[in-house]
């Protein structure tokens, strides 16, 4: 994992600042050995380095994913501040609620923090903060929003605009422009503690040039004397930043200040130690120089100004040994240019700016989602090709940073969290793989597919009792979500709870046999959030792995006790019934089940009843439930014409209907929802080169918006009457059409018939007579009464008053 920022030490789970750098006895610090040999400090764990990302996601979301990866991923579900924090903060004017969500950190602020009298006092802040503010509660998923909110606090006294930070970053823990922005509040107002723990807070999760420049500004900032301490702190600095964004294609200016740093004067005696001034320069030229050899081959926007200066530098040196050392040098940076080139068009479609919005939340911004997500695929997809042939190390780190990069914006895409993963689990290193698993989990704490893939993953390393513990603290903290009443984003979460509990008792049958499962069984019944999923599960579990058909019935019948009433649970059942060749009871079942079936689901209910008698019943006995289907349904209405469509389905077989291809598609057109409802295989229709779910899903919209553009925003009651009467005769106008592969030339002219339709003329002998290509010219006393017949001039063959081919005739004949 990459190192910490050398000014950052961790203590439990924040990560905190040390004491002033001339008290610091070594550097903390994470990455490569530095140019003069010294041998850094060990490199941090894991859980150490993603700490402060469990502390940056949403709290709202109540995730605690990091503690679902055994032992190695311990849970951290503690508070946020010890006391003496919270008295800080307090101090700081900061609002501390009693359940303590803290503006640190959380996701929501319960009020607007203005002033108040007497109490918690709240800070002050001005009018277009606040409503900056109110706008990121009611449409907070607007990025206009969060950037206007953002824009505003930069005029605010960072005191009172803290909260705020902190409220921002905790909903976009990956913005790298706000924590930028966050940071140099703090530096500029001369908090240098706070900006310490911003950068601490920040850096590892935002690989973004401008925020490390940021970092190292505040380093030189803090390490202001002249002095081998010092000195050796800011290259201690410049070697962490490099080794975690020096790949990047805007790091060109880093590593020229990085080179400039070691080529100042002042600088030799504090970073080279040597016994001679000889030795001292032999030390600083090789720094220099491994400095610049490893600048001069990543593709950056720097690439040739870098070369440049690396010449000038060899040649400065030793004319005689700068040209085997540059000629060595000129494949890898000719390579290097070309792989810049392309890495710069790949770039081009990116936007650096991009908020991470959970995707699918803003339908306006559906195109720019998926716009952005193919950027960076193409991206990631390219340097995974390994274009420029680097070595593996090189090349890992490269594909690594990029993957990070791309998190920044498409932070709450599973996509790109699991394709990460798999990239690790792929090349071998499980213990990577797991970890980008539990960073997962804390982004994505309502996307429990990360949980299940972990715990598969964990058994299949011979770790069934980590396995076990994922399952234990995701259901423990899904219920007592559920308990709470807590409503968050994403789908149910009593039907993500009975999710968990069927995976845990499919995983716990593998691992531990019938018993275990049993037991976990047991325990999903007594809680009270639970769906009828887990019986079915737990029933088809015991009929297809252990094939005891008995205790299947006996669990689906405990299950009827409580879910007689839910459809979808009887369907189940009637399938079990159905593969055991059962109709006997399964019909018994339809029949007990019906007068409790919700009256939203009845039509569906008395359709599949139907279907199971056309199945296994005969004709009297589909007949009779036909009759009741329609008496419970329409009374004494006539139910409508769509029995041919159920016909086809009973008639067919697989994908053969019985009819043609052509009159099949003509019945998905006139019975739409009808022919989706009862199952169709449309591959038939897909071999014309015709998908109907396509032509369907466009004409709705079309339609959709030909109706929003029909019918006025105000209309009277007349322009209403009016409008919608037109648009109903325009939509069956539309159903009549034949389809597009059906209409063979010679076509109709579409100007003539739109003049038709929108003047309600009858003019088909003119149709007639445009097909046959004739010209008719309406005369100016038509009325459009078709009592009488229209008479058609014939045709003018005189030539036109000034007809140039004849005047050029005649001058030559002169």
């Amino acid at each position: 994992p990459r190192g910490h920022p050398p000014d950052v030490r961790t203590t439990n789970r924040k990560m905190v600042g040390p004491p002033s750098p001339t008290t610091s006895d070594t550097p903390s610090v994470g990455g490569r050995p530095g140019p003069d040999g010294s041998n850094a400090p060990p490199t941090p764990t894991q859980e150490e380095c993603h700490a402060v990302e469990a502390e940056a996601q949403d709290e709202r979301s109540g995730a605690d994913a990091t503690s679902t990866l055994g032992t190695n991923l311990e849970e951290q579900n503690v508070d946020r501040a010890n006391e003496s924090e919270r008295k800080e903060m307090e101090s700081e004017g900061m609002d501390l609620t009693k359940d303590g969500r803290e503006a640190v950190g959380a996701s929501e602020l319960d009020n607007t923090p203005t002033e108040t009298t007497g109490g918690s006092a709240r800070v002050k802040l001005s009018p277009e903060v606040e409503a900056a503010y109110e706008a990121t509660l009611e449409d907070e998923y607007n990025p206009a929003t969060w950037g206007k909110l953002v824009q505003c606090l930069k005029e605010q006294d960072i005191a009172n605009a803290r909260p705020l930070y902190e409220y921002v970053l905790a909903r976009f823990p990956t913005a790298s422009i706000y924590w930028k922005q966050y940071a140099d509040c703090e530096i500029a107002a001369g908090n240098m503690d706070q900006a310490r723990d911003v950068f601490s807070r920040c850096l590892l999760l935002c690989l973004d040039t401008n925020l490390w420049r940021s970092y190292l500004k505040f380093m030189k900032l803090s390490n202001t004397e002249n002095s081998a301490e010092n000195a050796q702190e800011l290259r201690v600095a410049f070697e962490f930043l490099l080794d975690n964004i020096g790949d990047d294609i805007n790091a060109g200016p880093l590593w020229l200040e990085y080179i400039q740093f070691l080529q100042r004067e002042d600088n030799s005696p504090l970073l080279f130690e040597a016994d001679t001034p000889e030795m001292e320069a032999s030390a600083r030229m090789t720094a220099i120089r491994r400095a610049y050899q490893a600048a001069v081959v990543i593709p950056s926007y720097s690439l040739e100004h870098l070369w440049k200066e690396y010449e000038q530098f060899e040649n400065s040196v030793s004319k005689q040994l700068a040209k085997p050392l540059l000629n060595e040098l000129q494949p890898k940076h000719a390579m290097a240019r070309s792989v810049y080139r392309e890495r710069r068009k790949k770039l081009e479609g990116i936007d650096f700016e991009y908020l991470a919005i959970p995707p699918g939340h803003n339908k306006t911004l559906f195109a720019k989602e998926k716009q952005q997500s193919n950027a960076w695929k193409q991206l990631r997809s390219w340097e995974q090709s390994n274009p420029q042939g680097l070595e593996l190390s090189q090349f890992e780190k490269r594909v690594i940073l990029c993957f990070d990069q791309s998190l920044m914006y498409l932070y709450r895409d599973a996509e790109v969290w699991f394709e990460y993963y798999q990239w690790h689990f792929h090349r071998g290193a499980k213990k990577e793989a797991i970890d980008v698993l539990a960073r997962a989990q804390a982004a994505l704490p309502d996307c429990v597919l990360f949980h299940f893939e972990a715990a598969e993953l964990l058994f299949s390393e011979g770790e069934p009792a980590d396995a076990r513990k994922v399952f234990e603290n995701l259901i423990d903290r899904l219920a007592k979500s559920c308990g709470d009443g807590v409503v968050t984003e994403g789908p149910d979460r009593k039907n993500m709870l009975s999710l968990c509990w069927v995976q845990f008792m499919k995983l716990v049958r593998k691992m531990e046999g019938q018993a275990a499962a049993r037991k976990i069984f047991m325990r999903a019944r007594k809680c009270p959030q639970a769906t009828h999923h887990i019986y079915s599960a737990s029933a088809l579990l015991e009929y297809n792995v252990d094939k005891n058909t008995q205790v299947a019935r006996n669990i689906f019948e405990l299950g009827l006790k409580k879910h007689m009433a839910e459809p979808e649970y009887v369907y189940s059942y009637v399938d079990f019934l159905e593969g055991l060749n059962d109709d006997r009871n399964a019909r018994a079942l339809f029949e007990r089940a019906l007068p409790l079936v919700p009256e939203s689901a009845l039509s569906k209910f008395w359709d599949r009843y139907v279907n199971f008698e056309e199945t296994f019943g005969f004709r009297k006995s589909i007949e009779a439930v036909k009759i009741r289907r329609n008496a419970a349904l329409y009374g004494d209405a006539t139910p409508p014409n769509s029995e041919i469509v159920r016909l086809t389905k009973r008639f067919g077989y697989g994908d053969l209907y019985p009819c043609t291809e052509t009159q099949l598609y003509h019945l998905v057109r006139m019975h739409q929802t009808t022919f989706f409802e009862q199952g169709f295989d449309v591959s038939v229709l897909r071999r014309l080169g015709v998908d109907p779910l396509a032509q369907i899903s466009q004409a709705q919209k079309v339609t959709a918006a030909t109706k929003s553009e029909i019918l006025p925003t105000q209309p009277s009651s007349a322009a209403t009457a009016v409008a919608e009467s037109a648009y109903r005769a325009l939509v069956e106008f539309t159903k009549i059409l034949p389809a597009i592969h059906a209409v063979k030339p010679p076509f109709p002219p579409v100007d003539l018939v739109i003049n038709v339709l929108s003047s309600g003329e009858d003019q088909r002998s003119g149709l007639h007579a445009s097909g046959k290509g004739e010209n008719r010219k309406r005369k100016a006393s038509d009325t459009g009464d078709n009592s009488k017949p229209q008479k058609v001039s014939a045709p003018n063959h005189r030539p036109p008053p000034n007809d140039i081919f004849r005047m050029r005739q005649k001058m030559q004949q002169q």
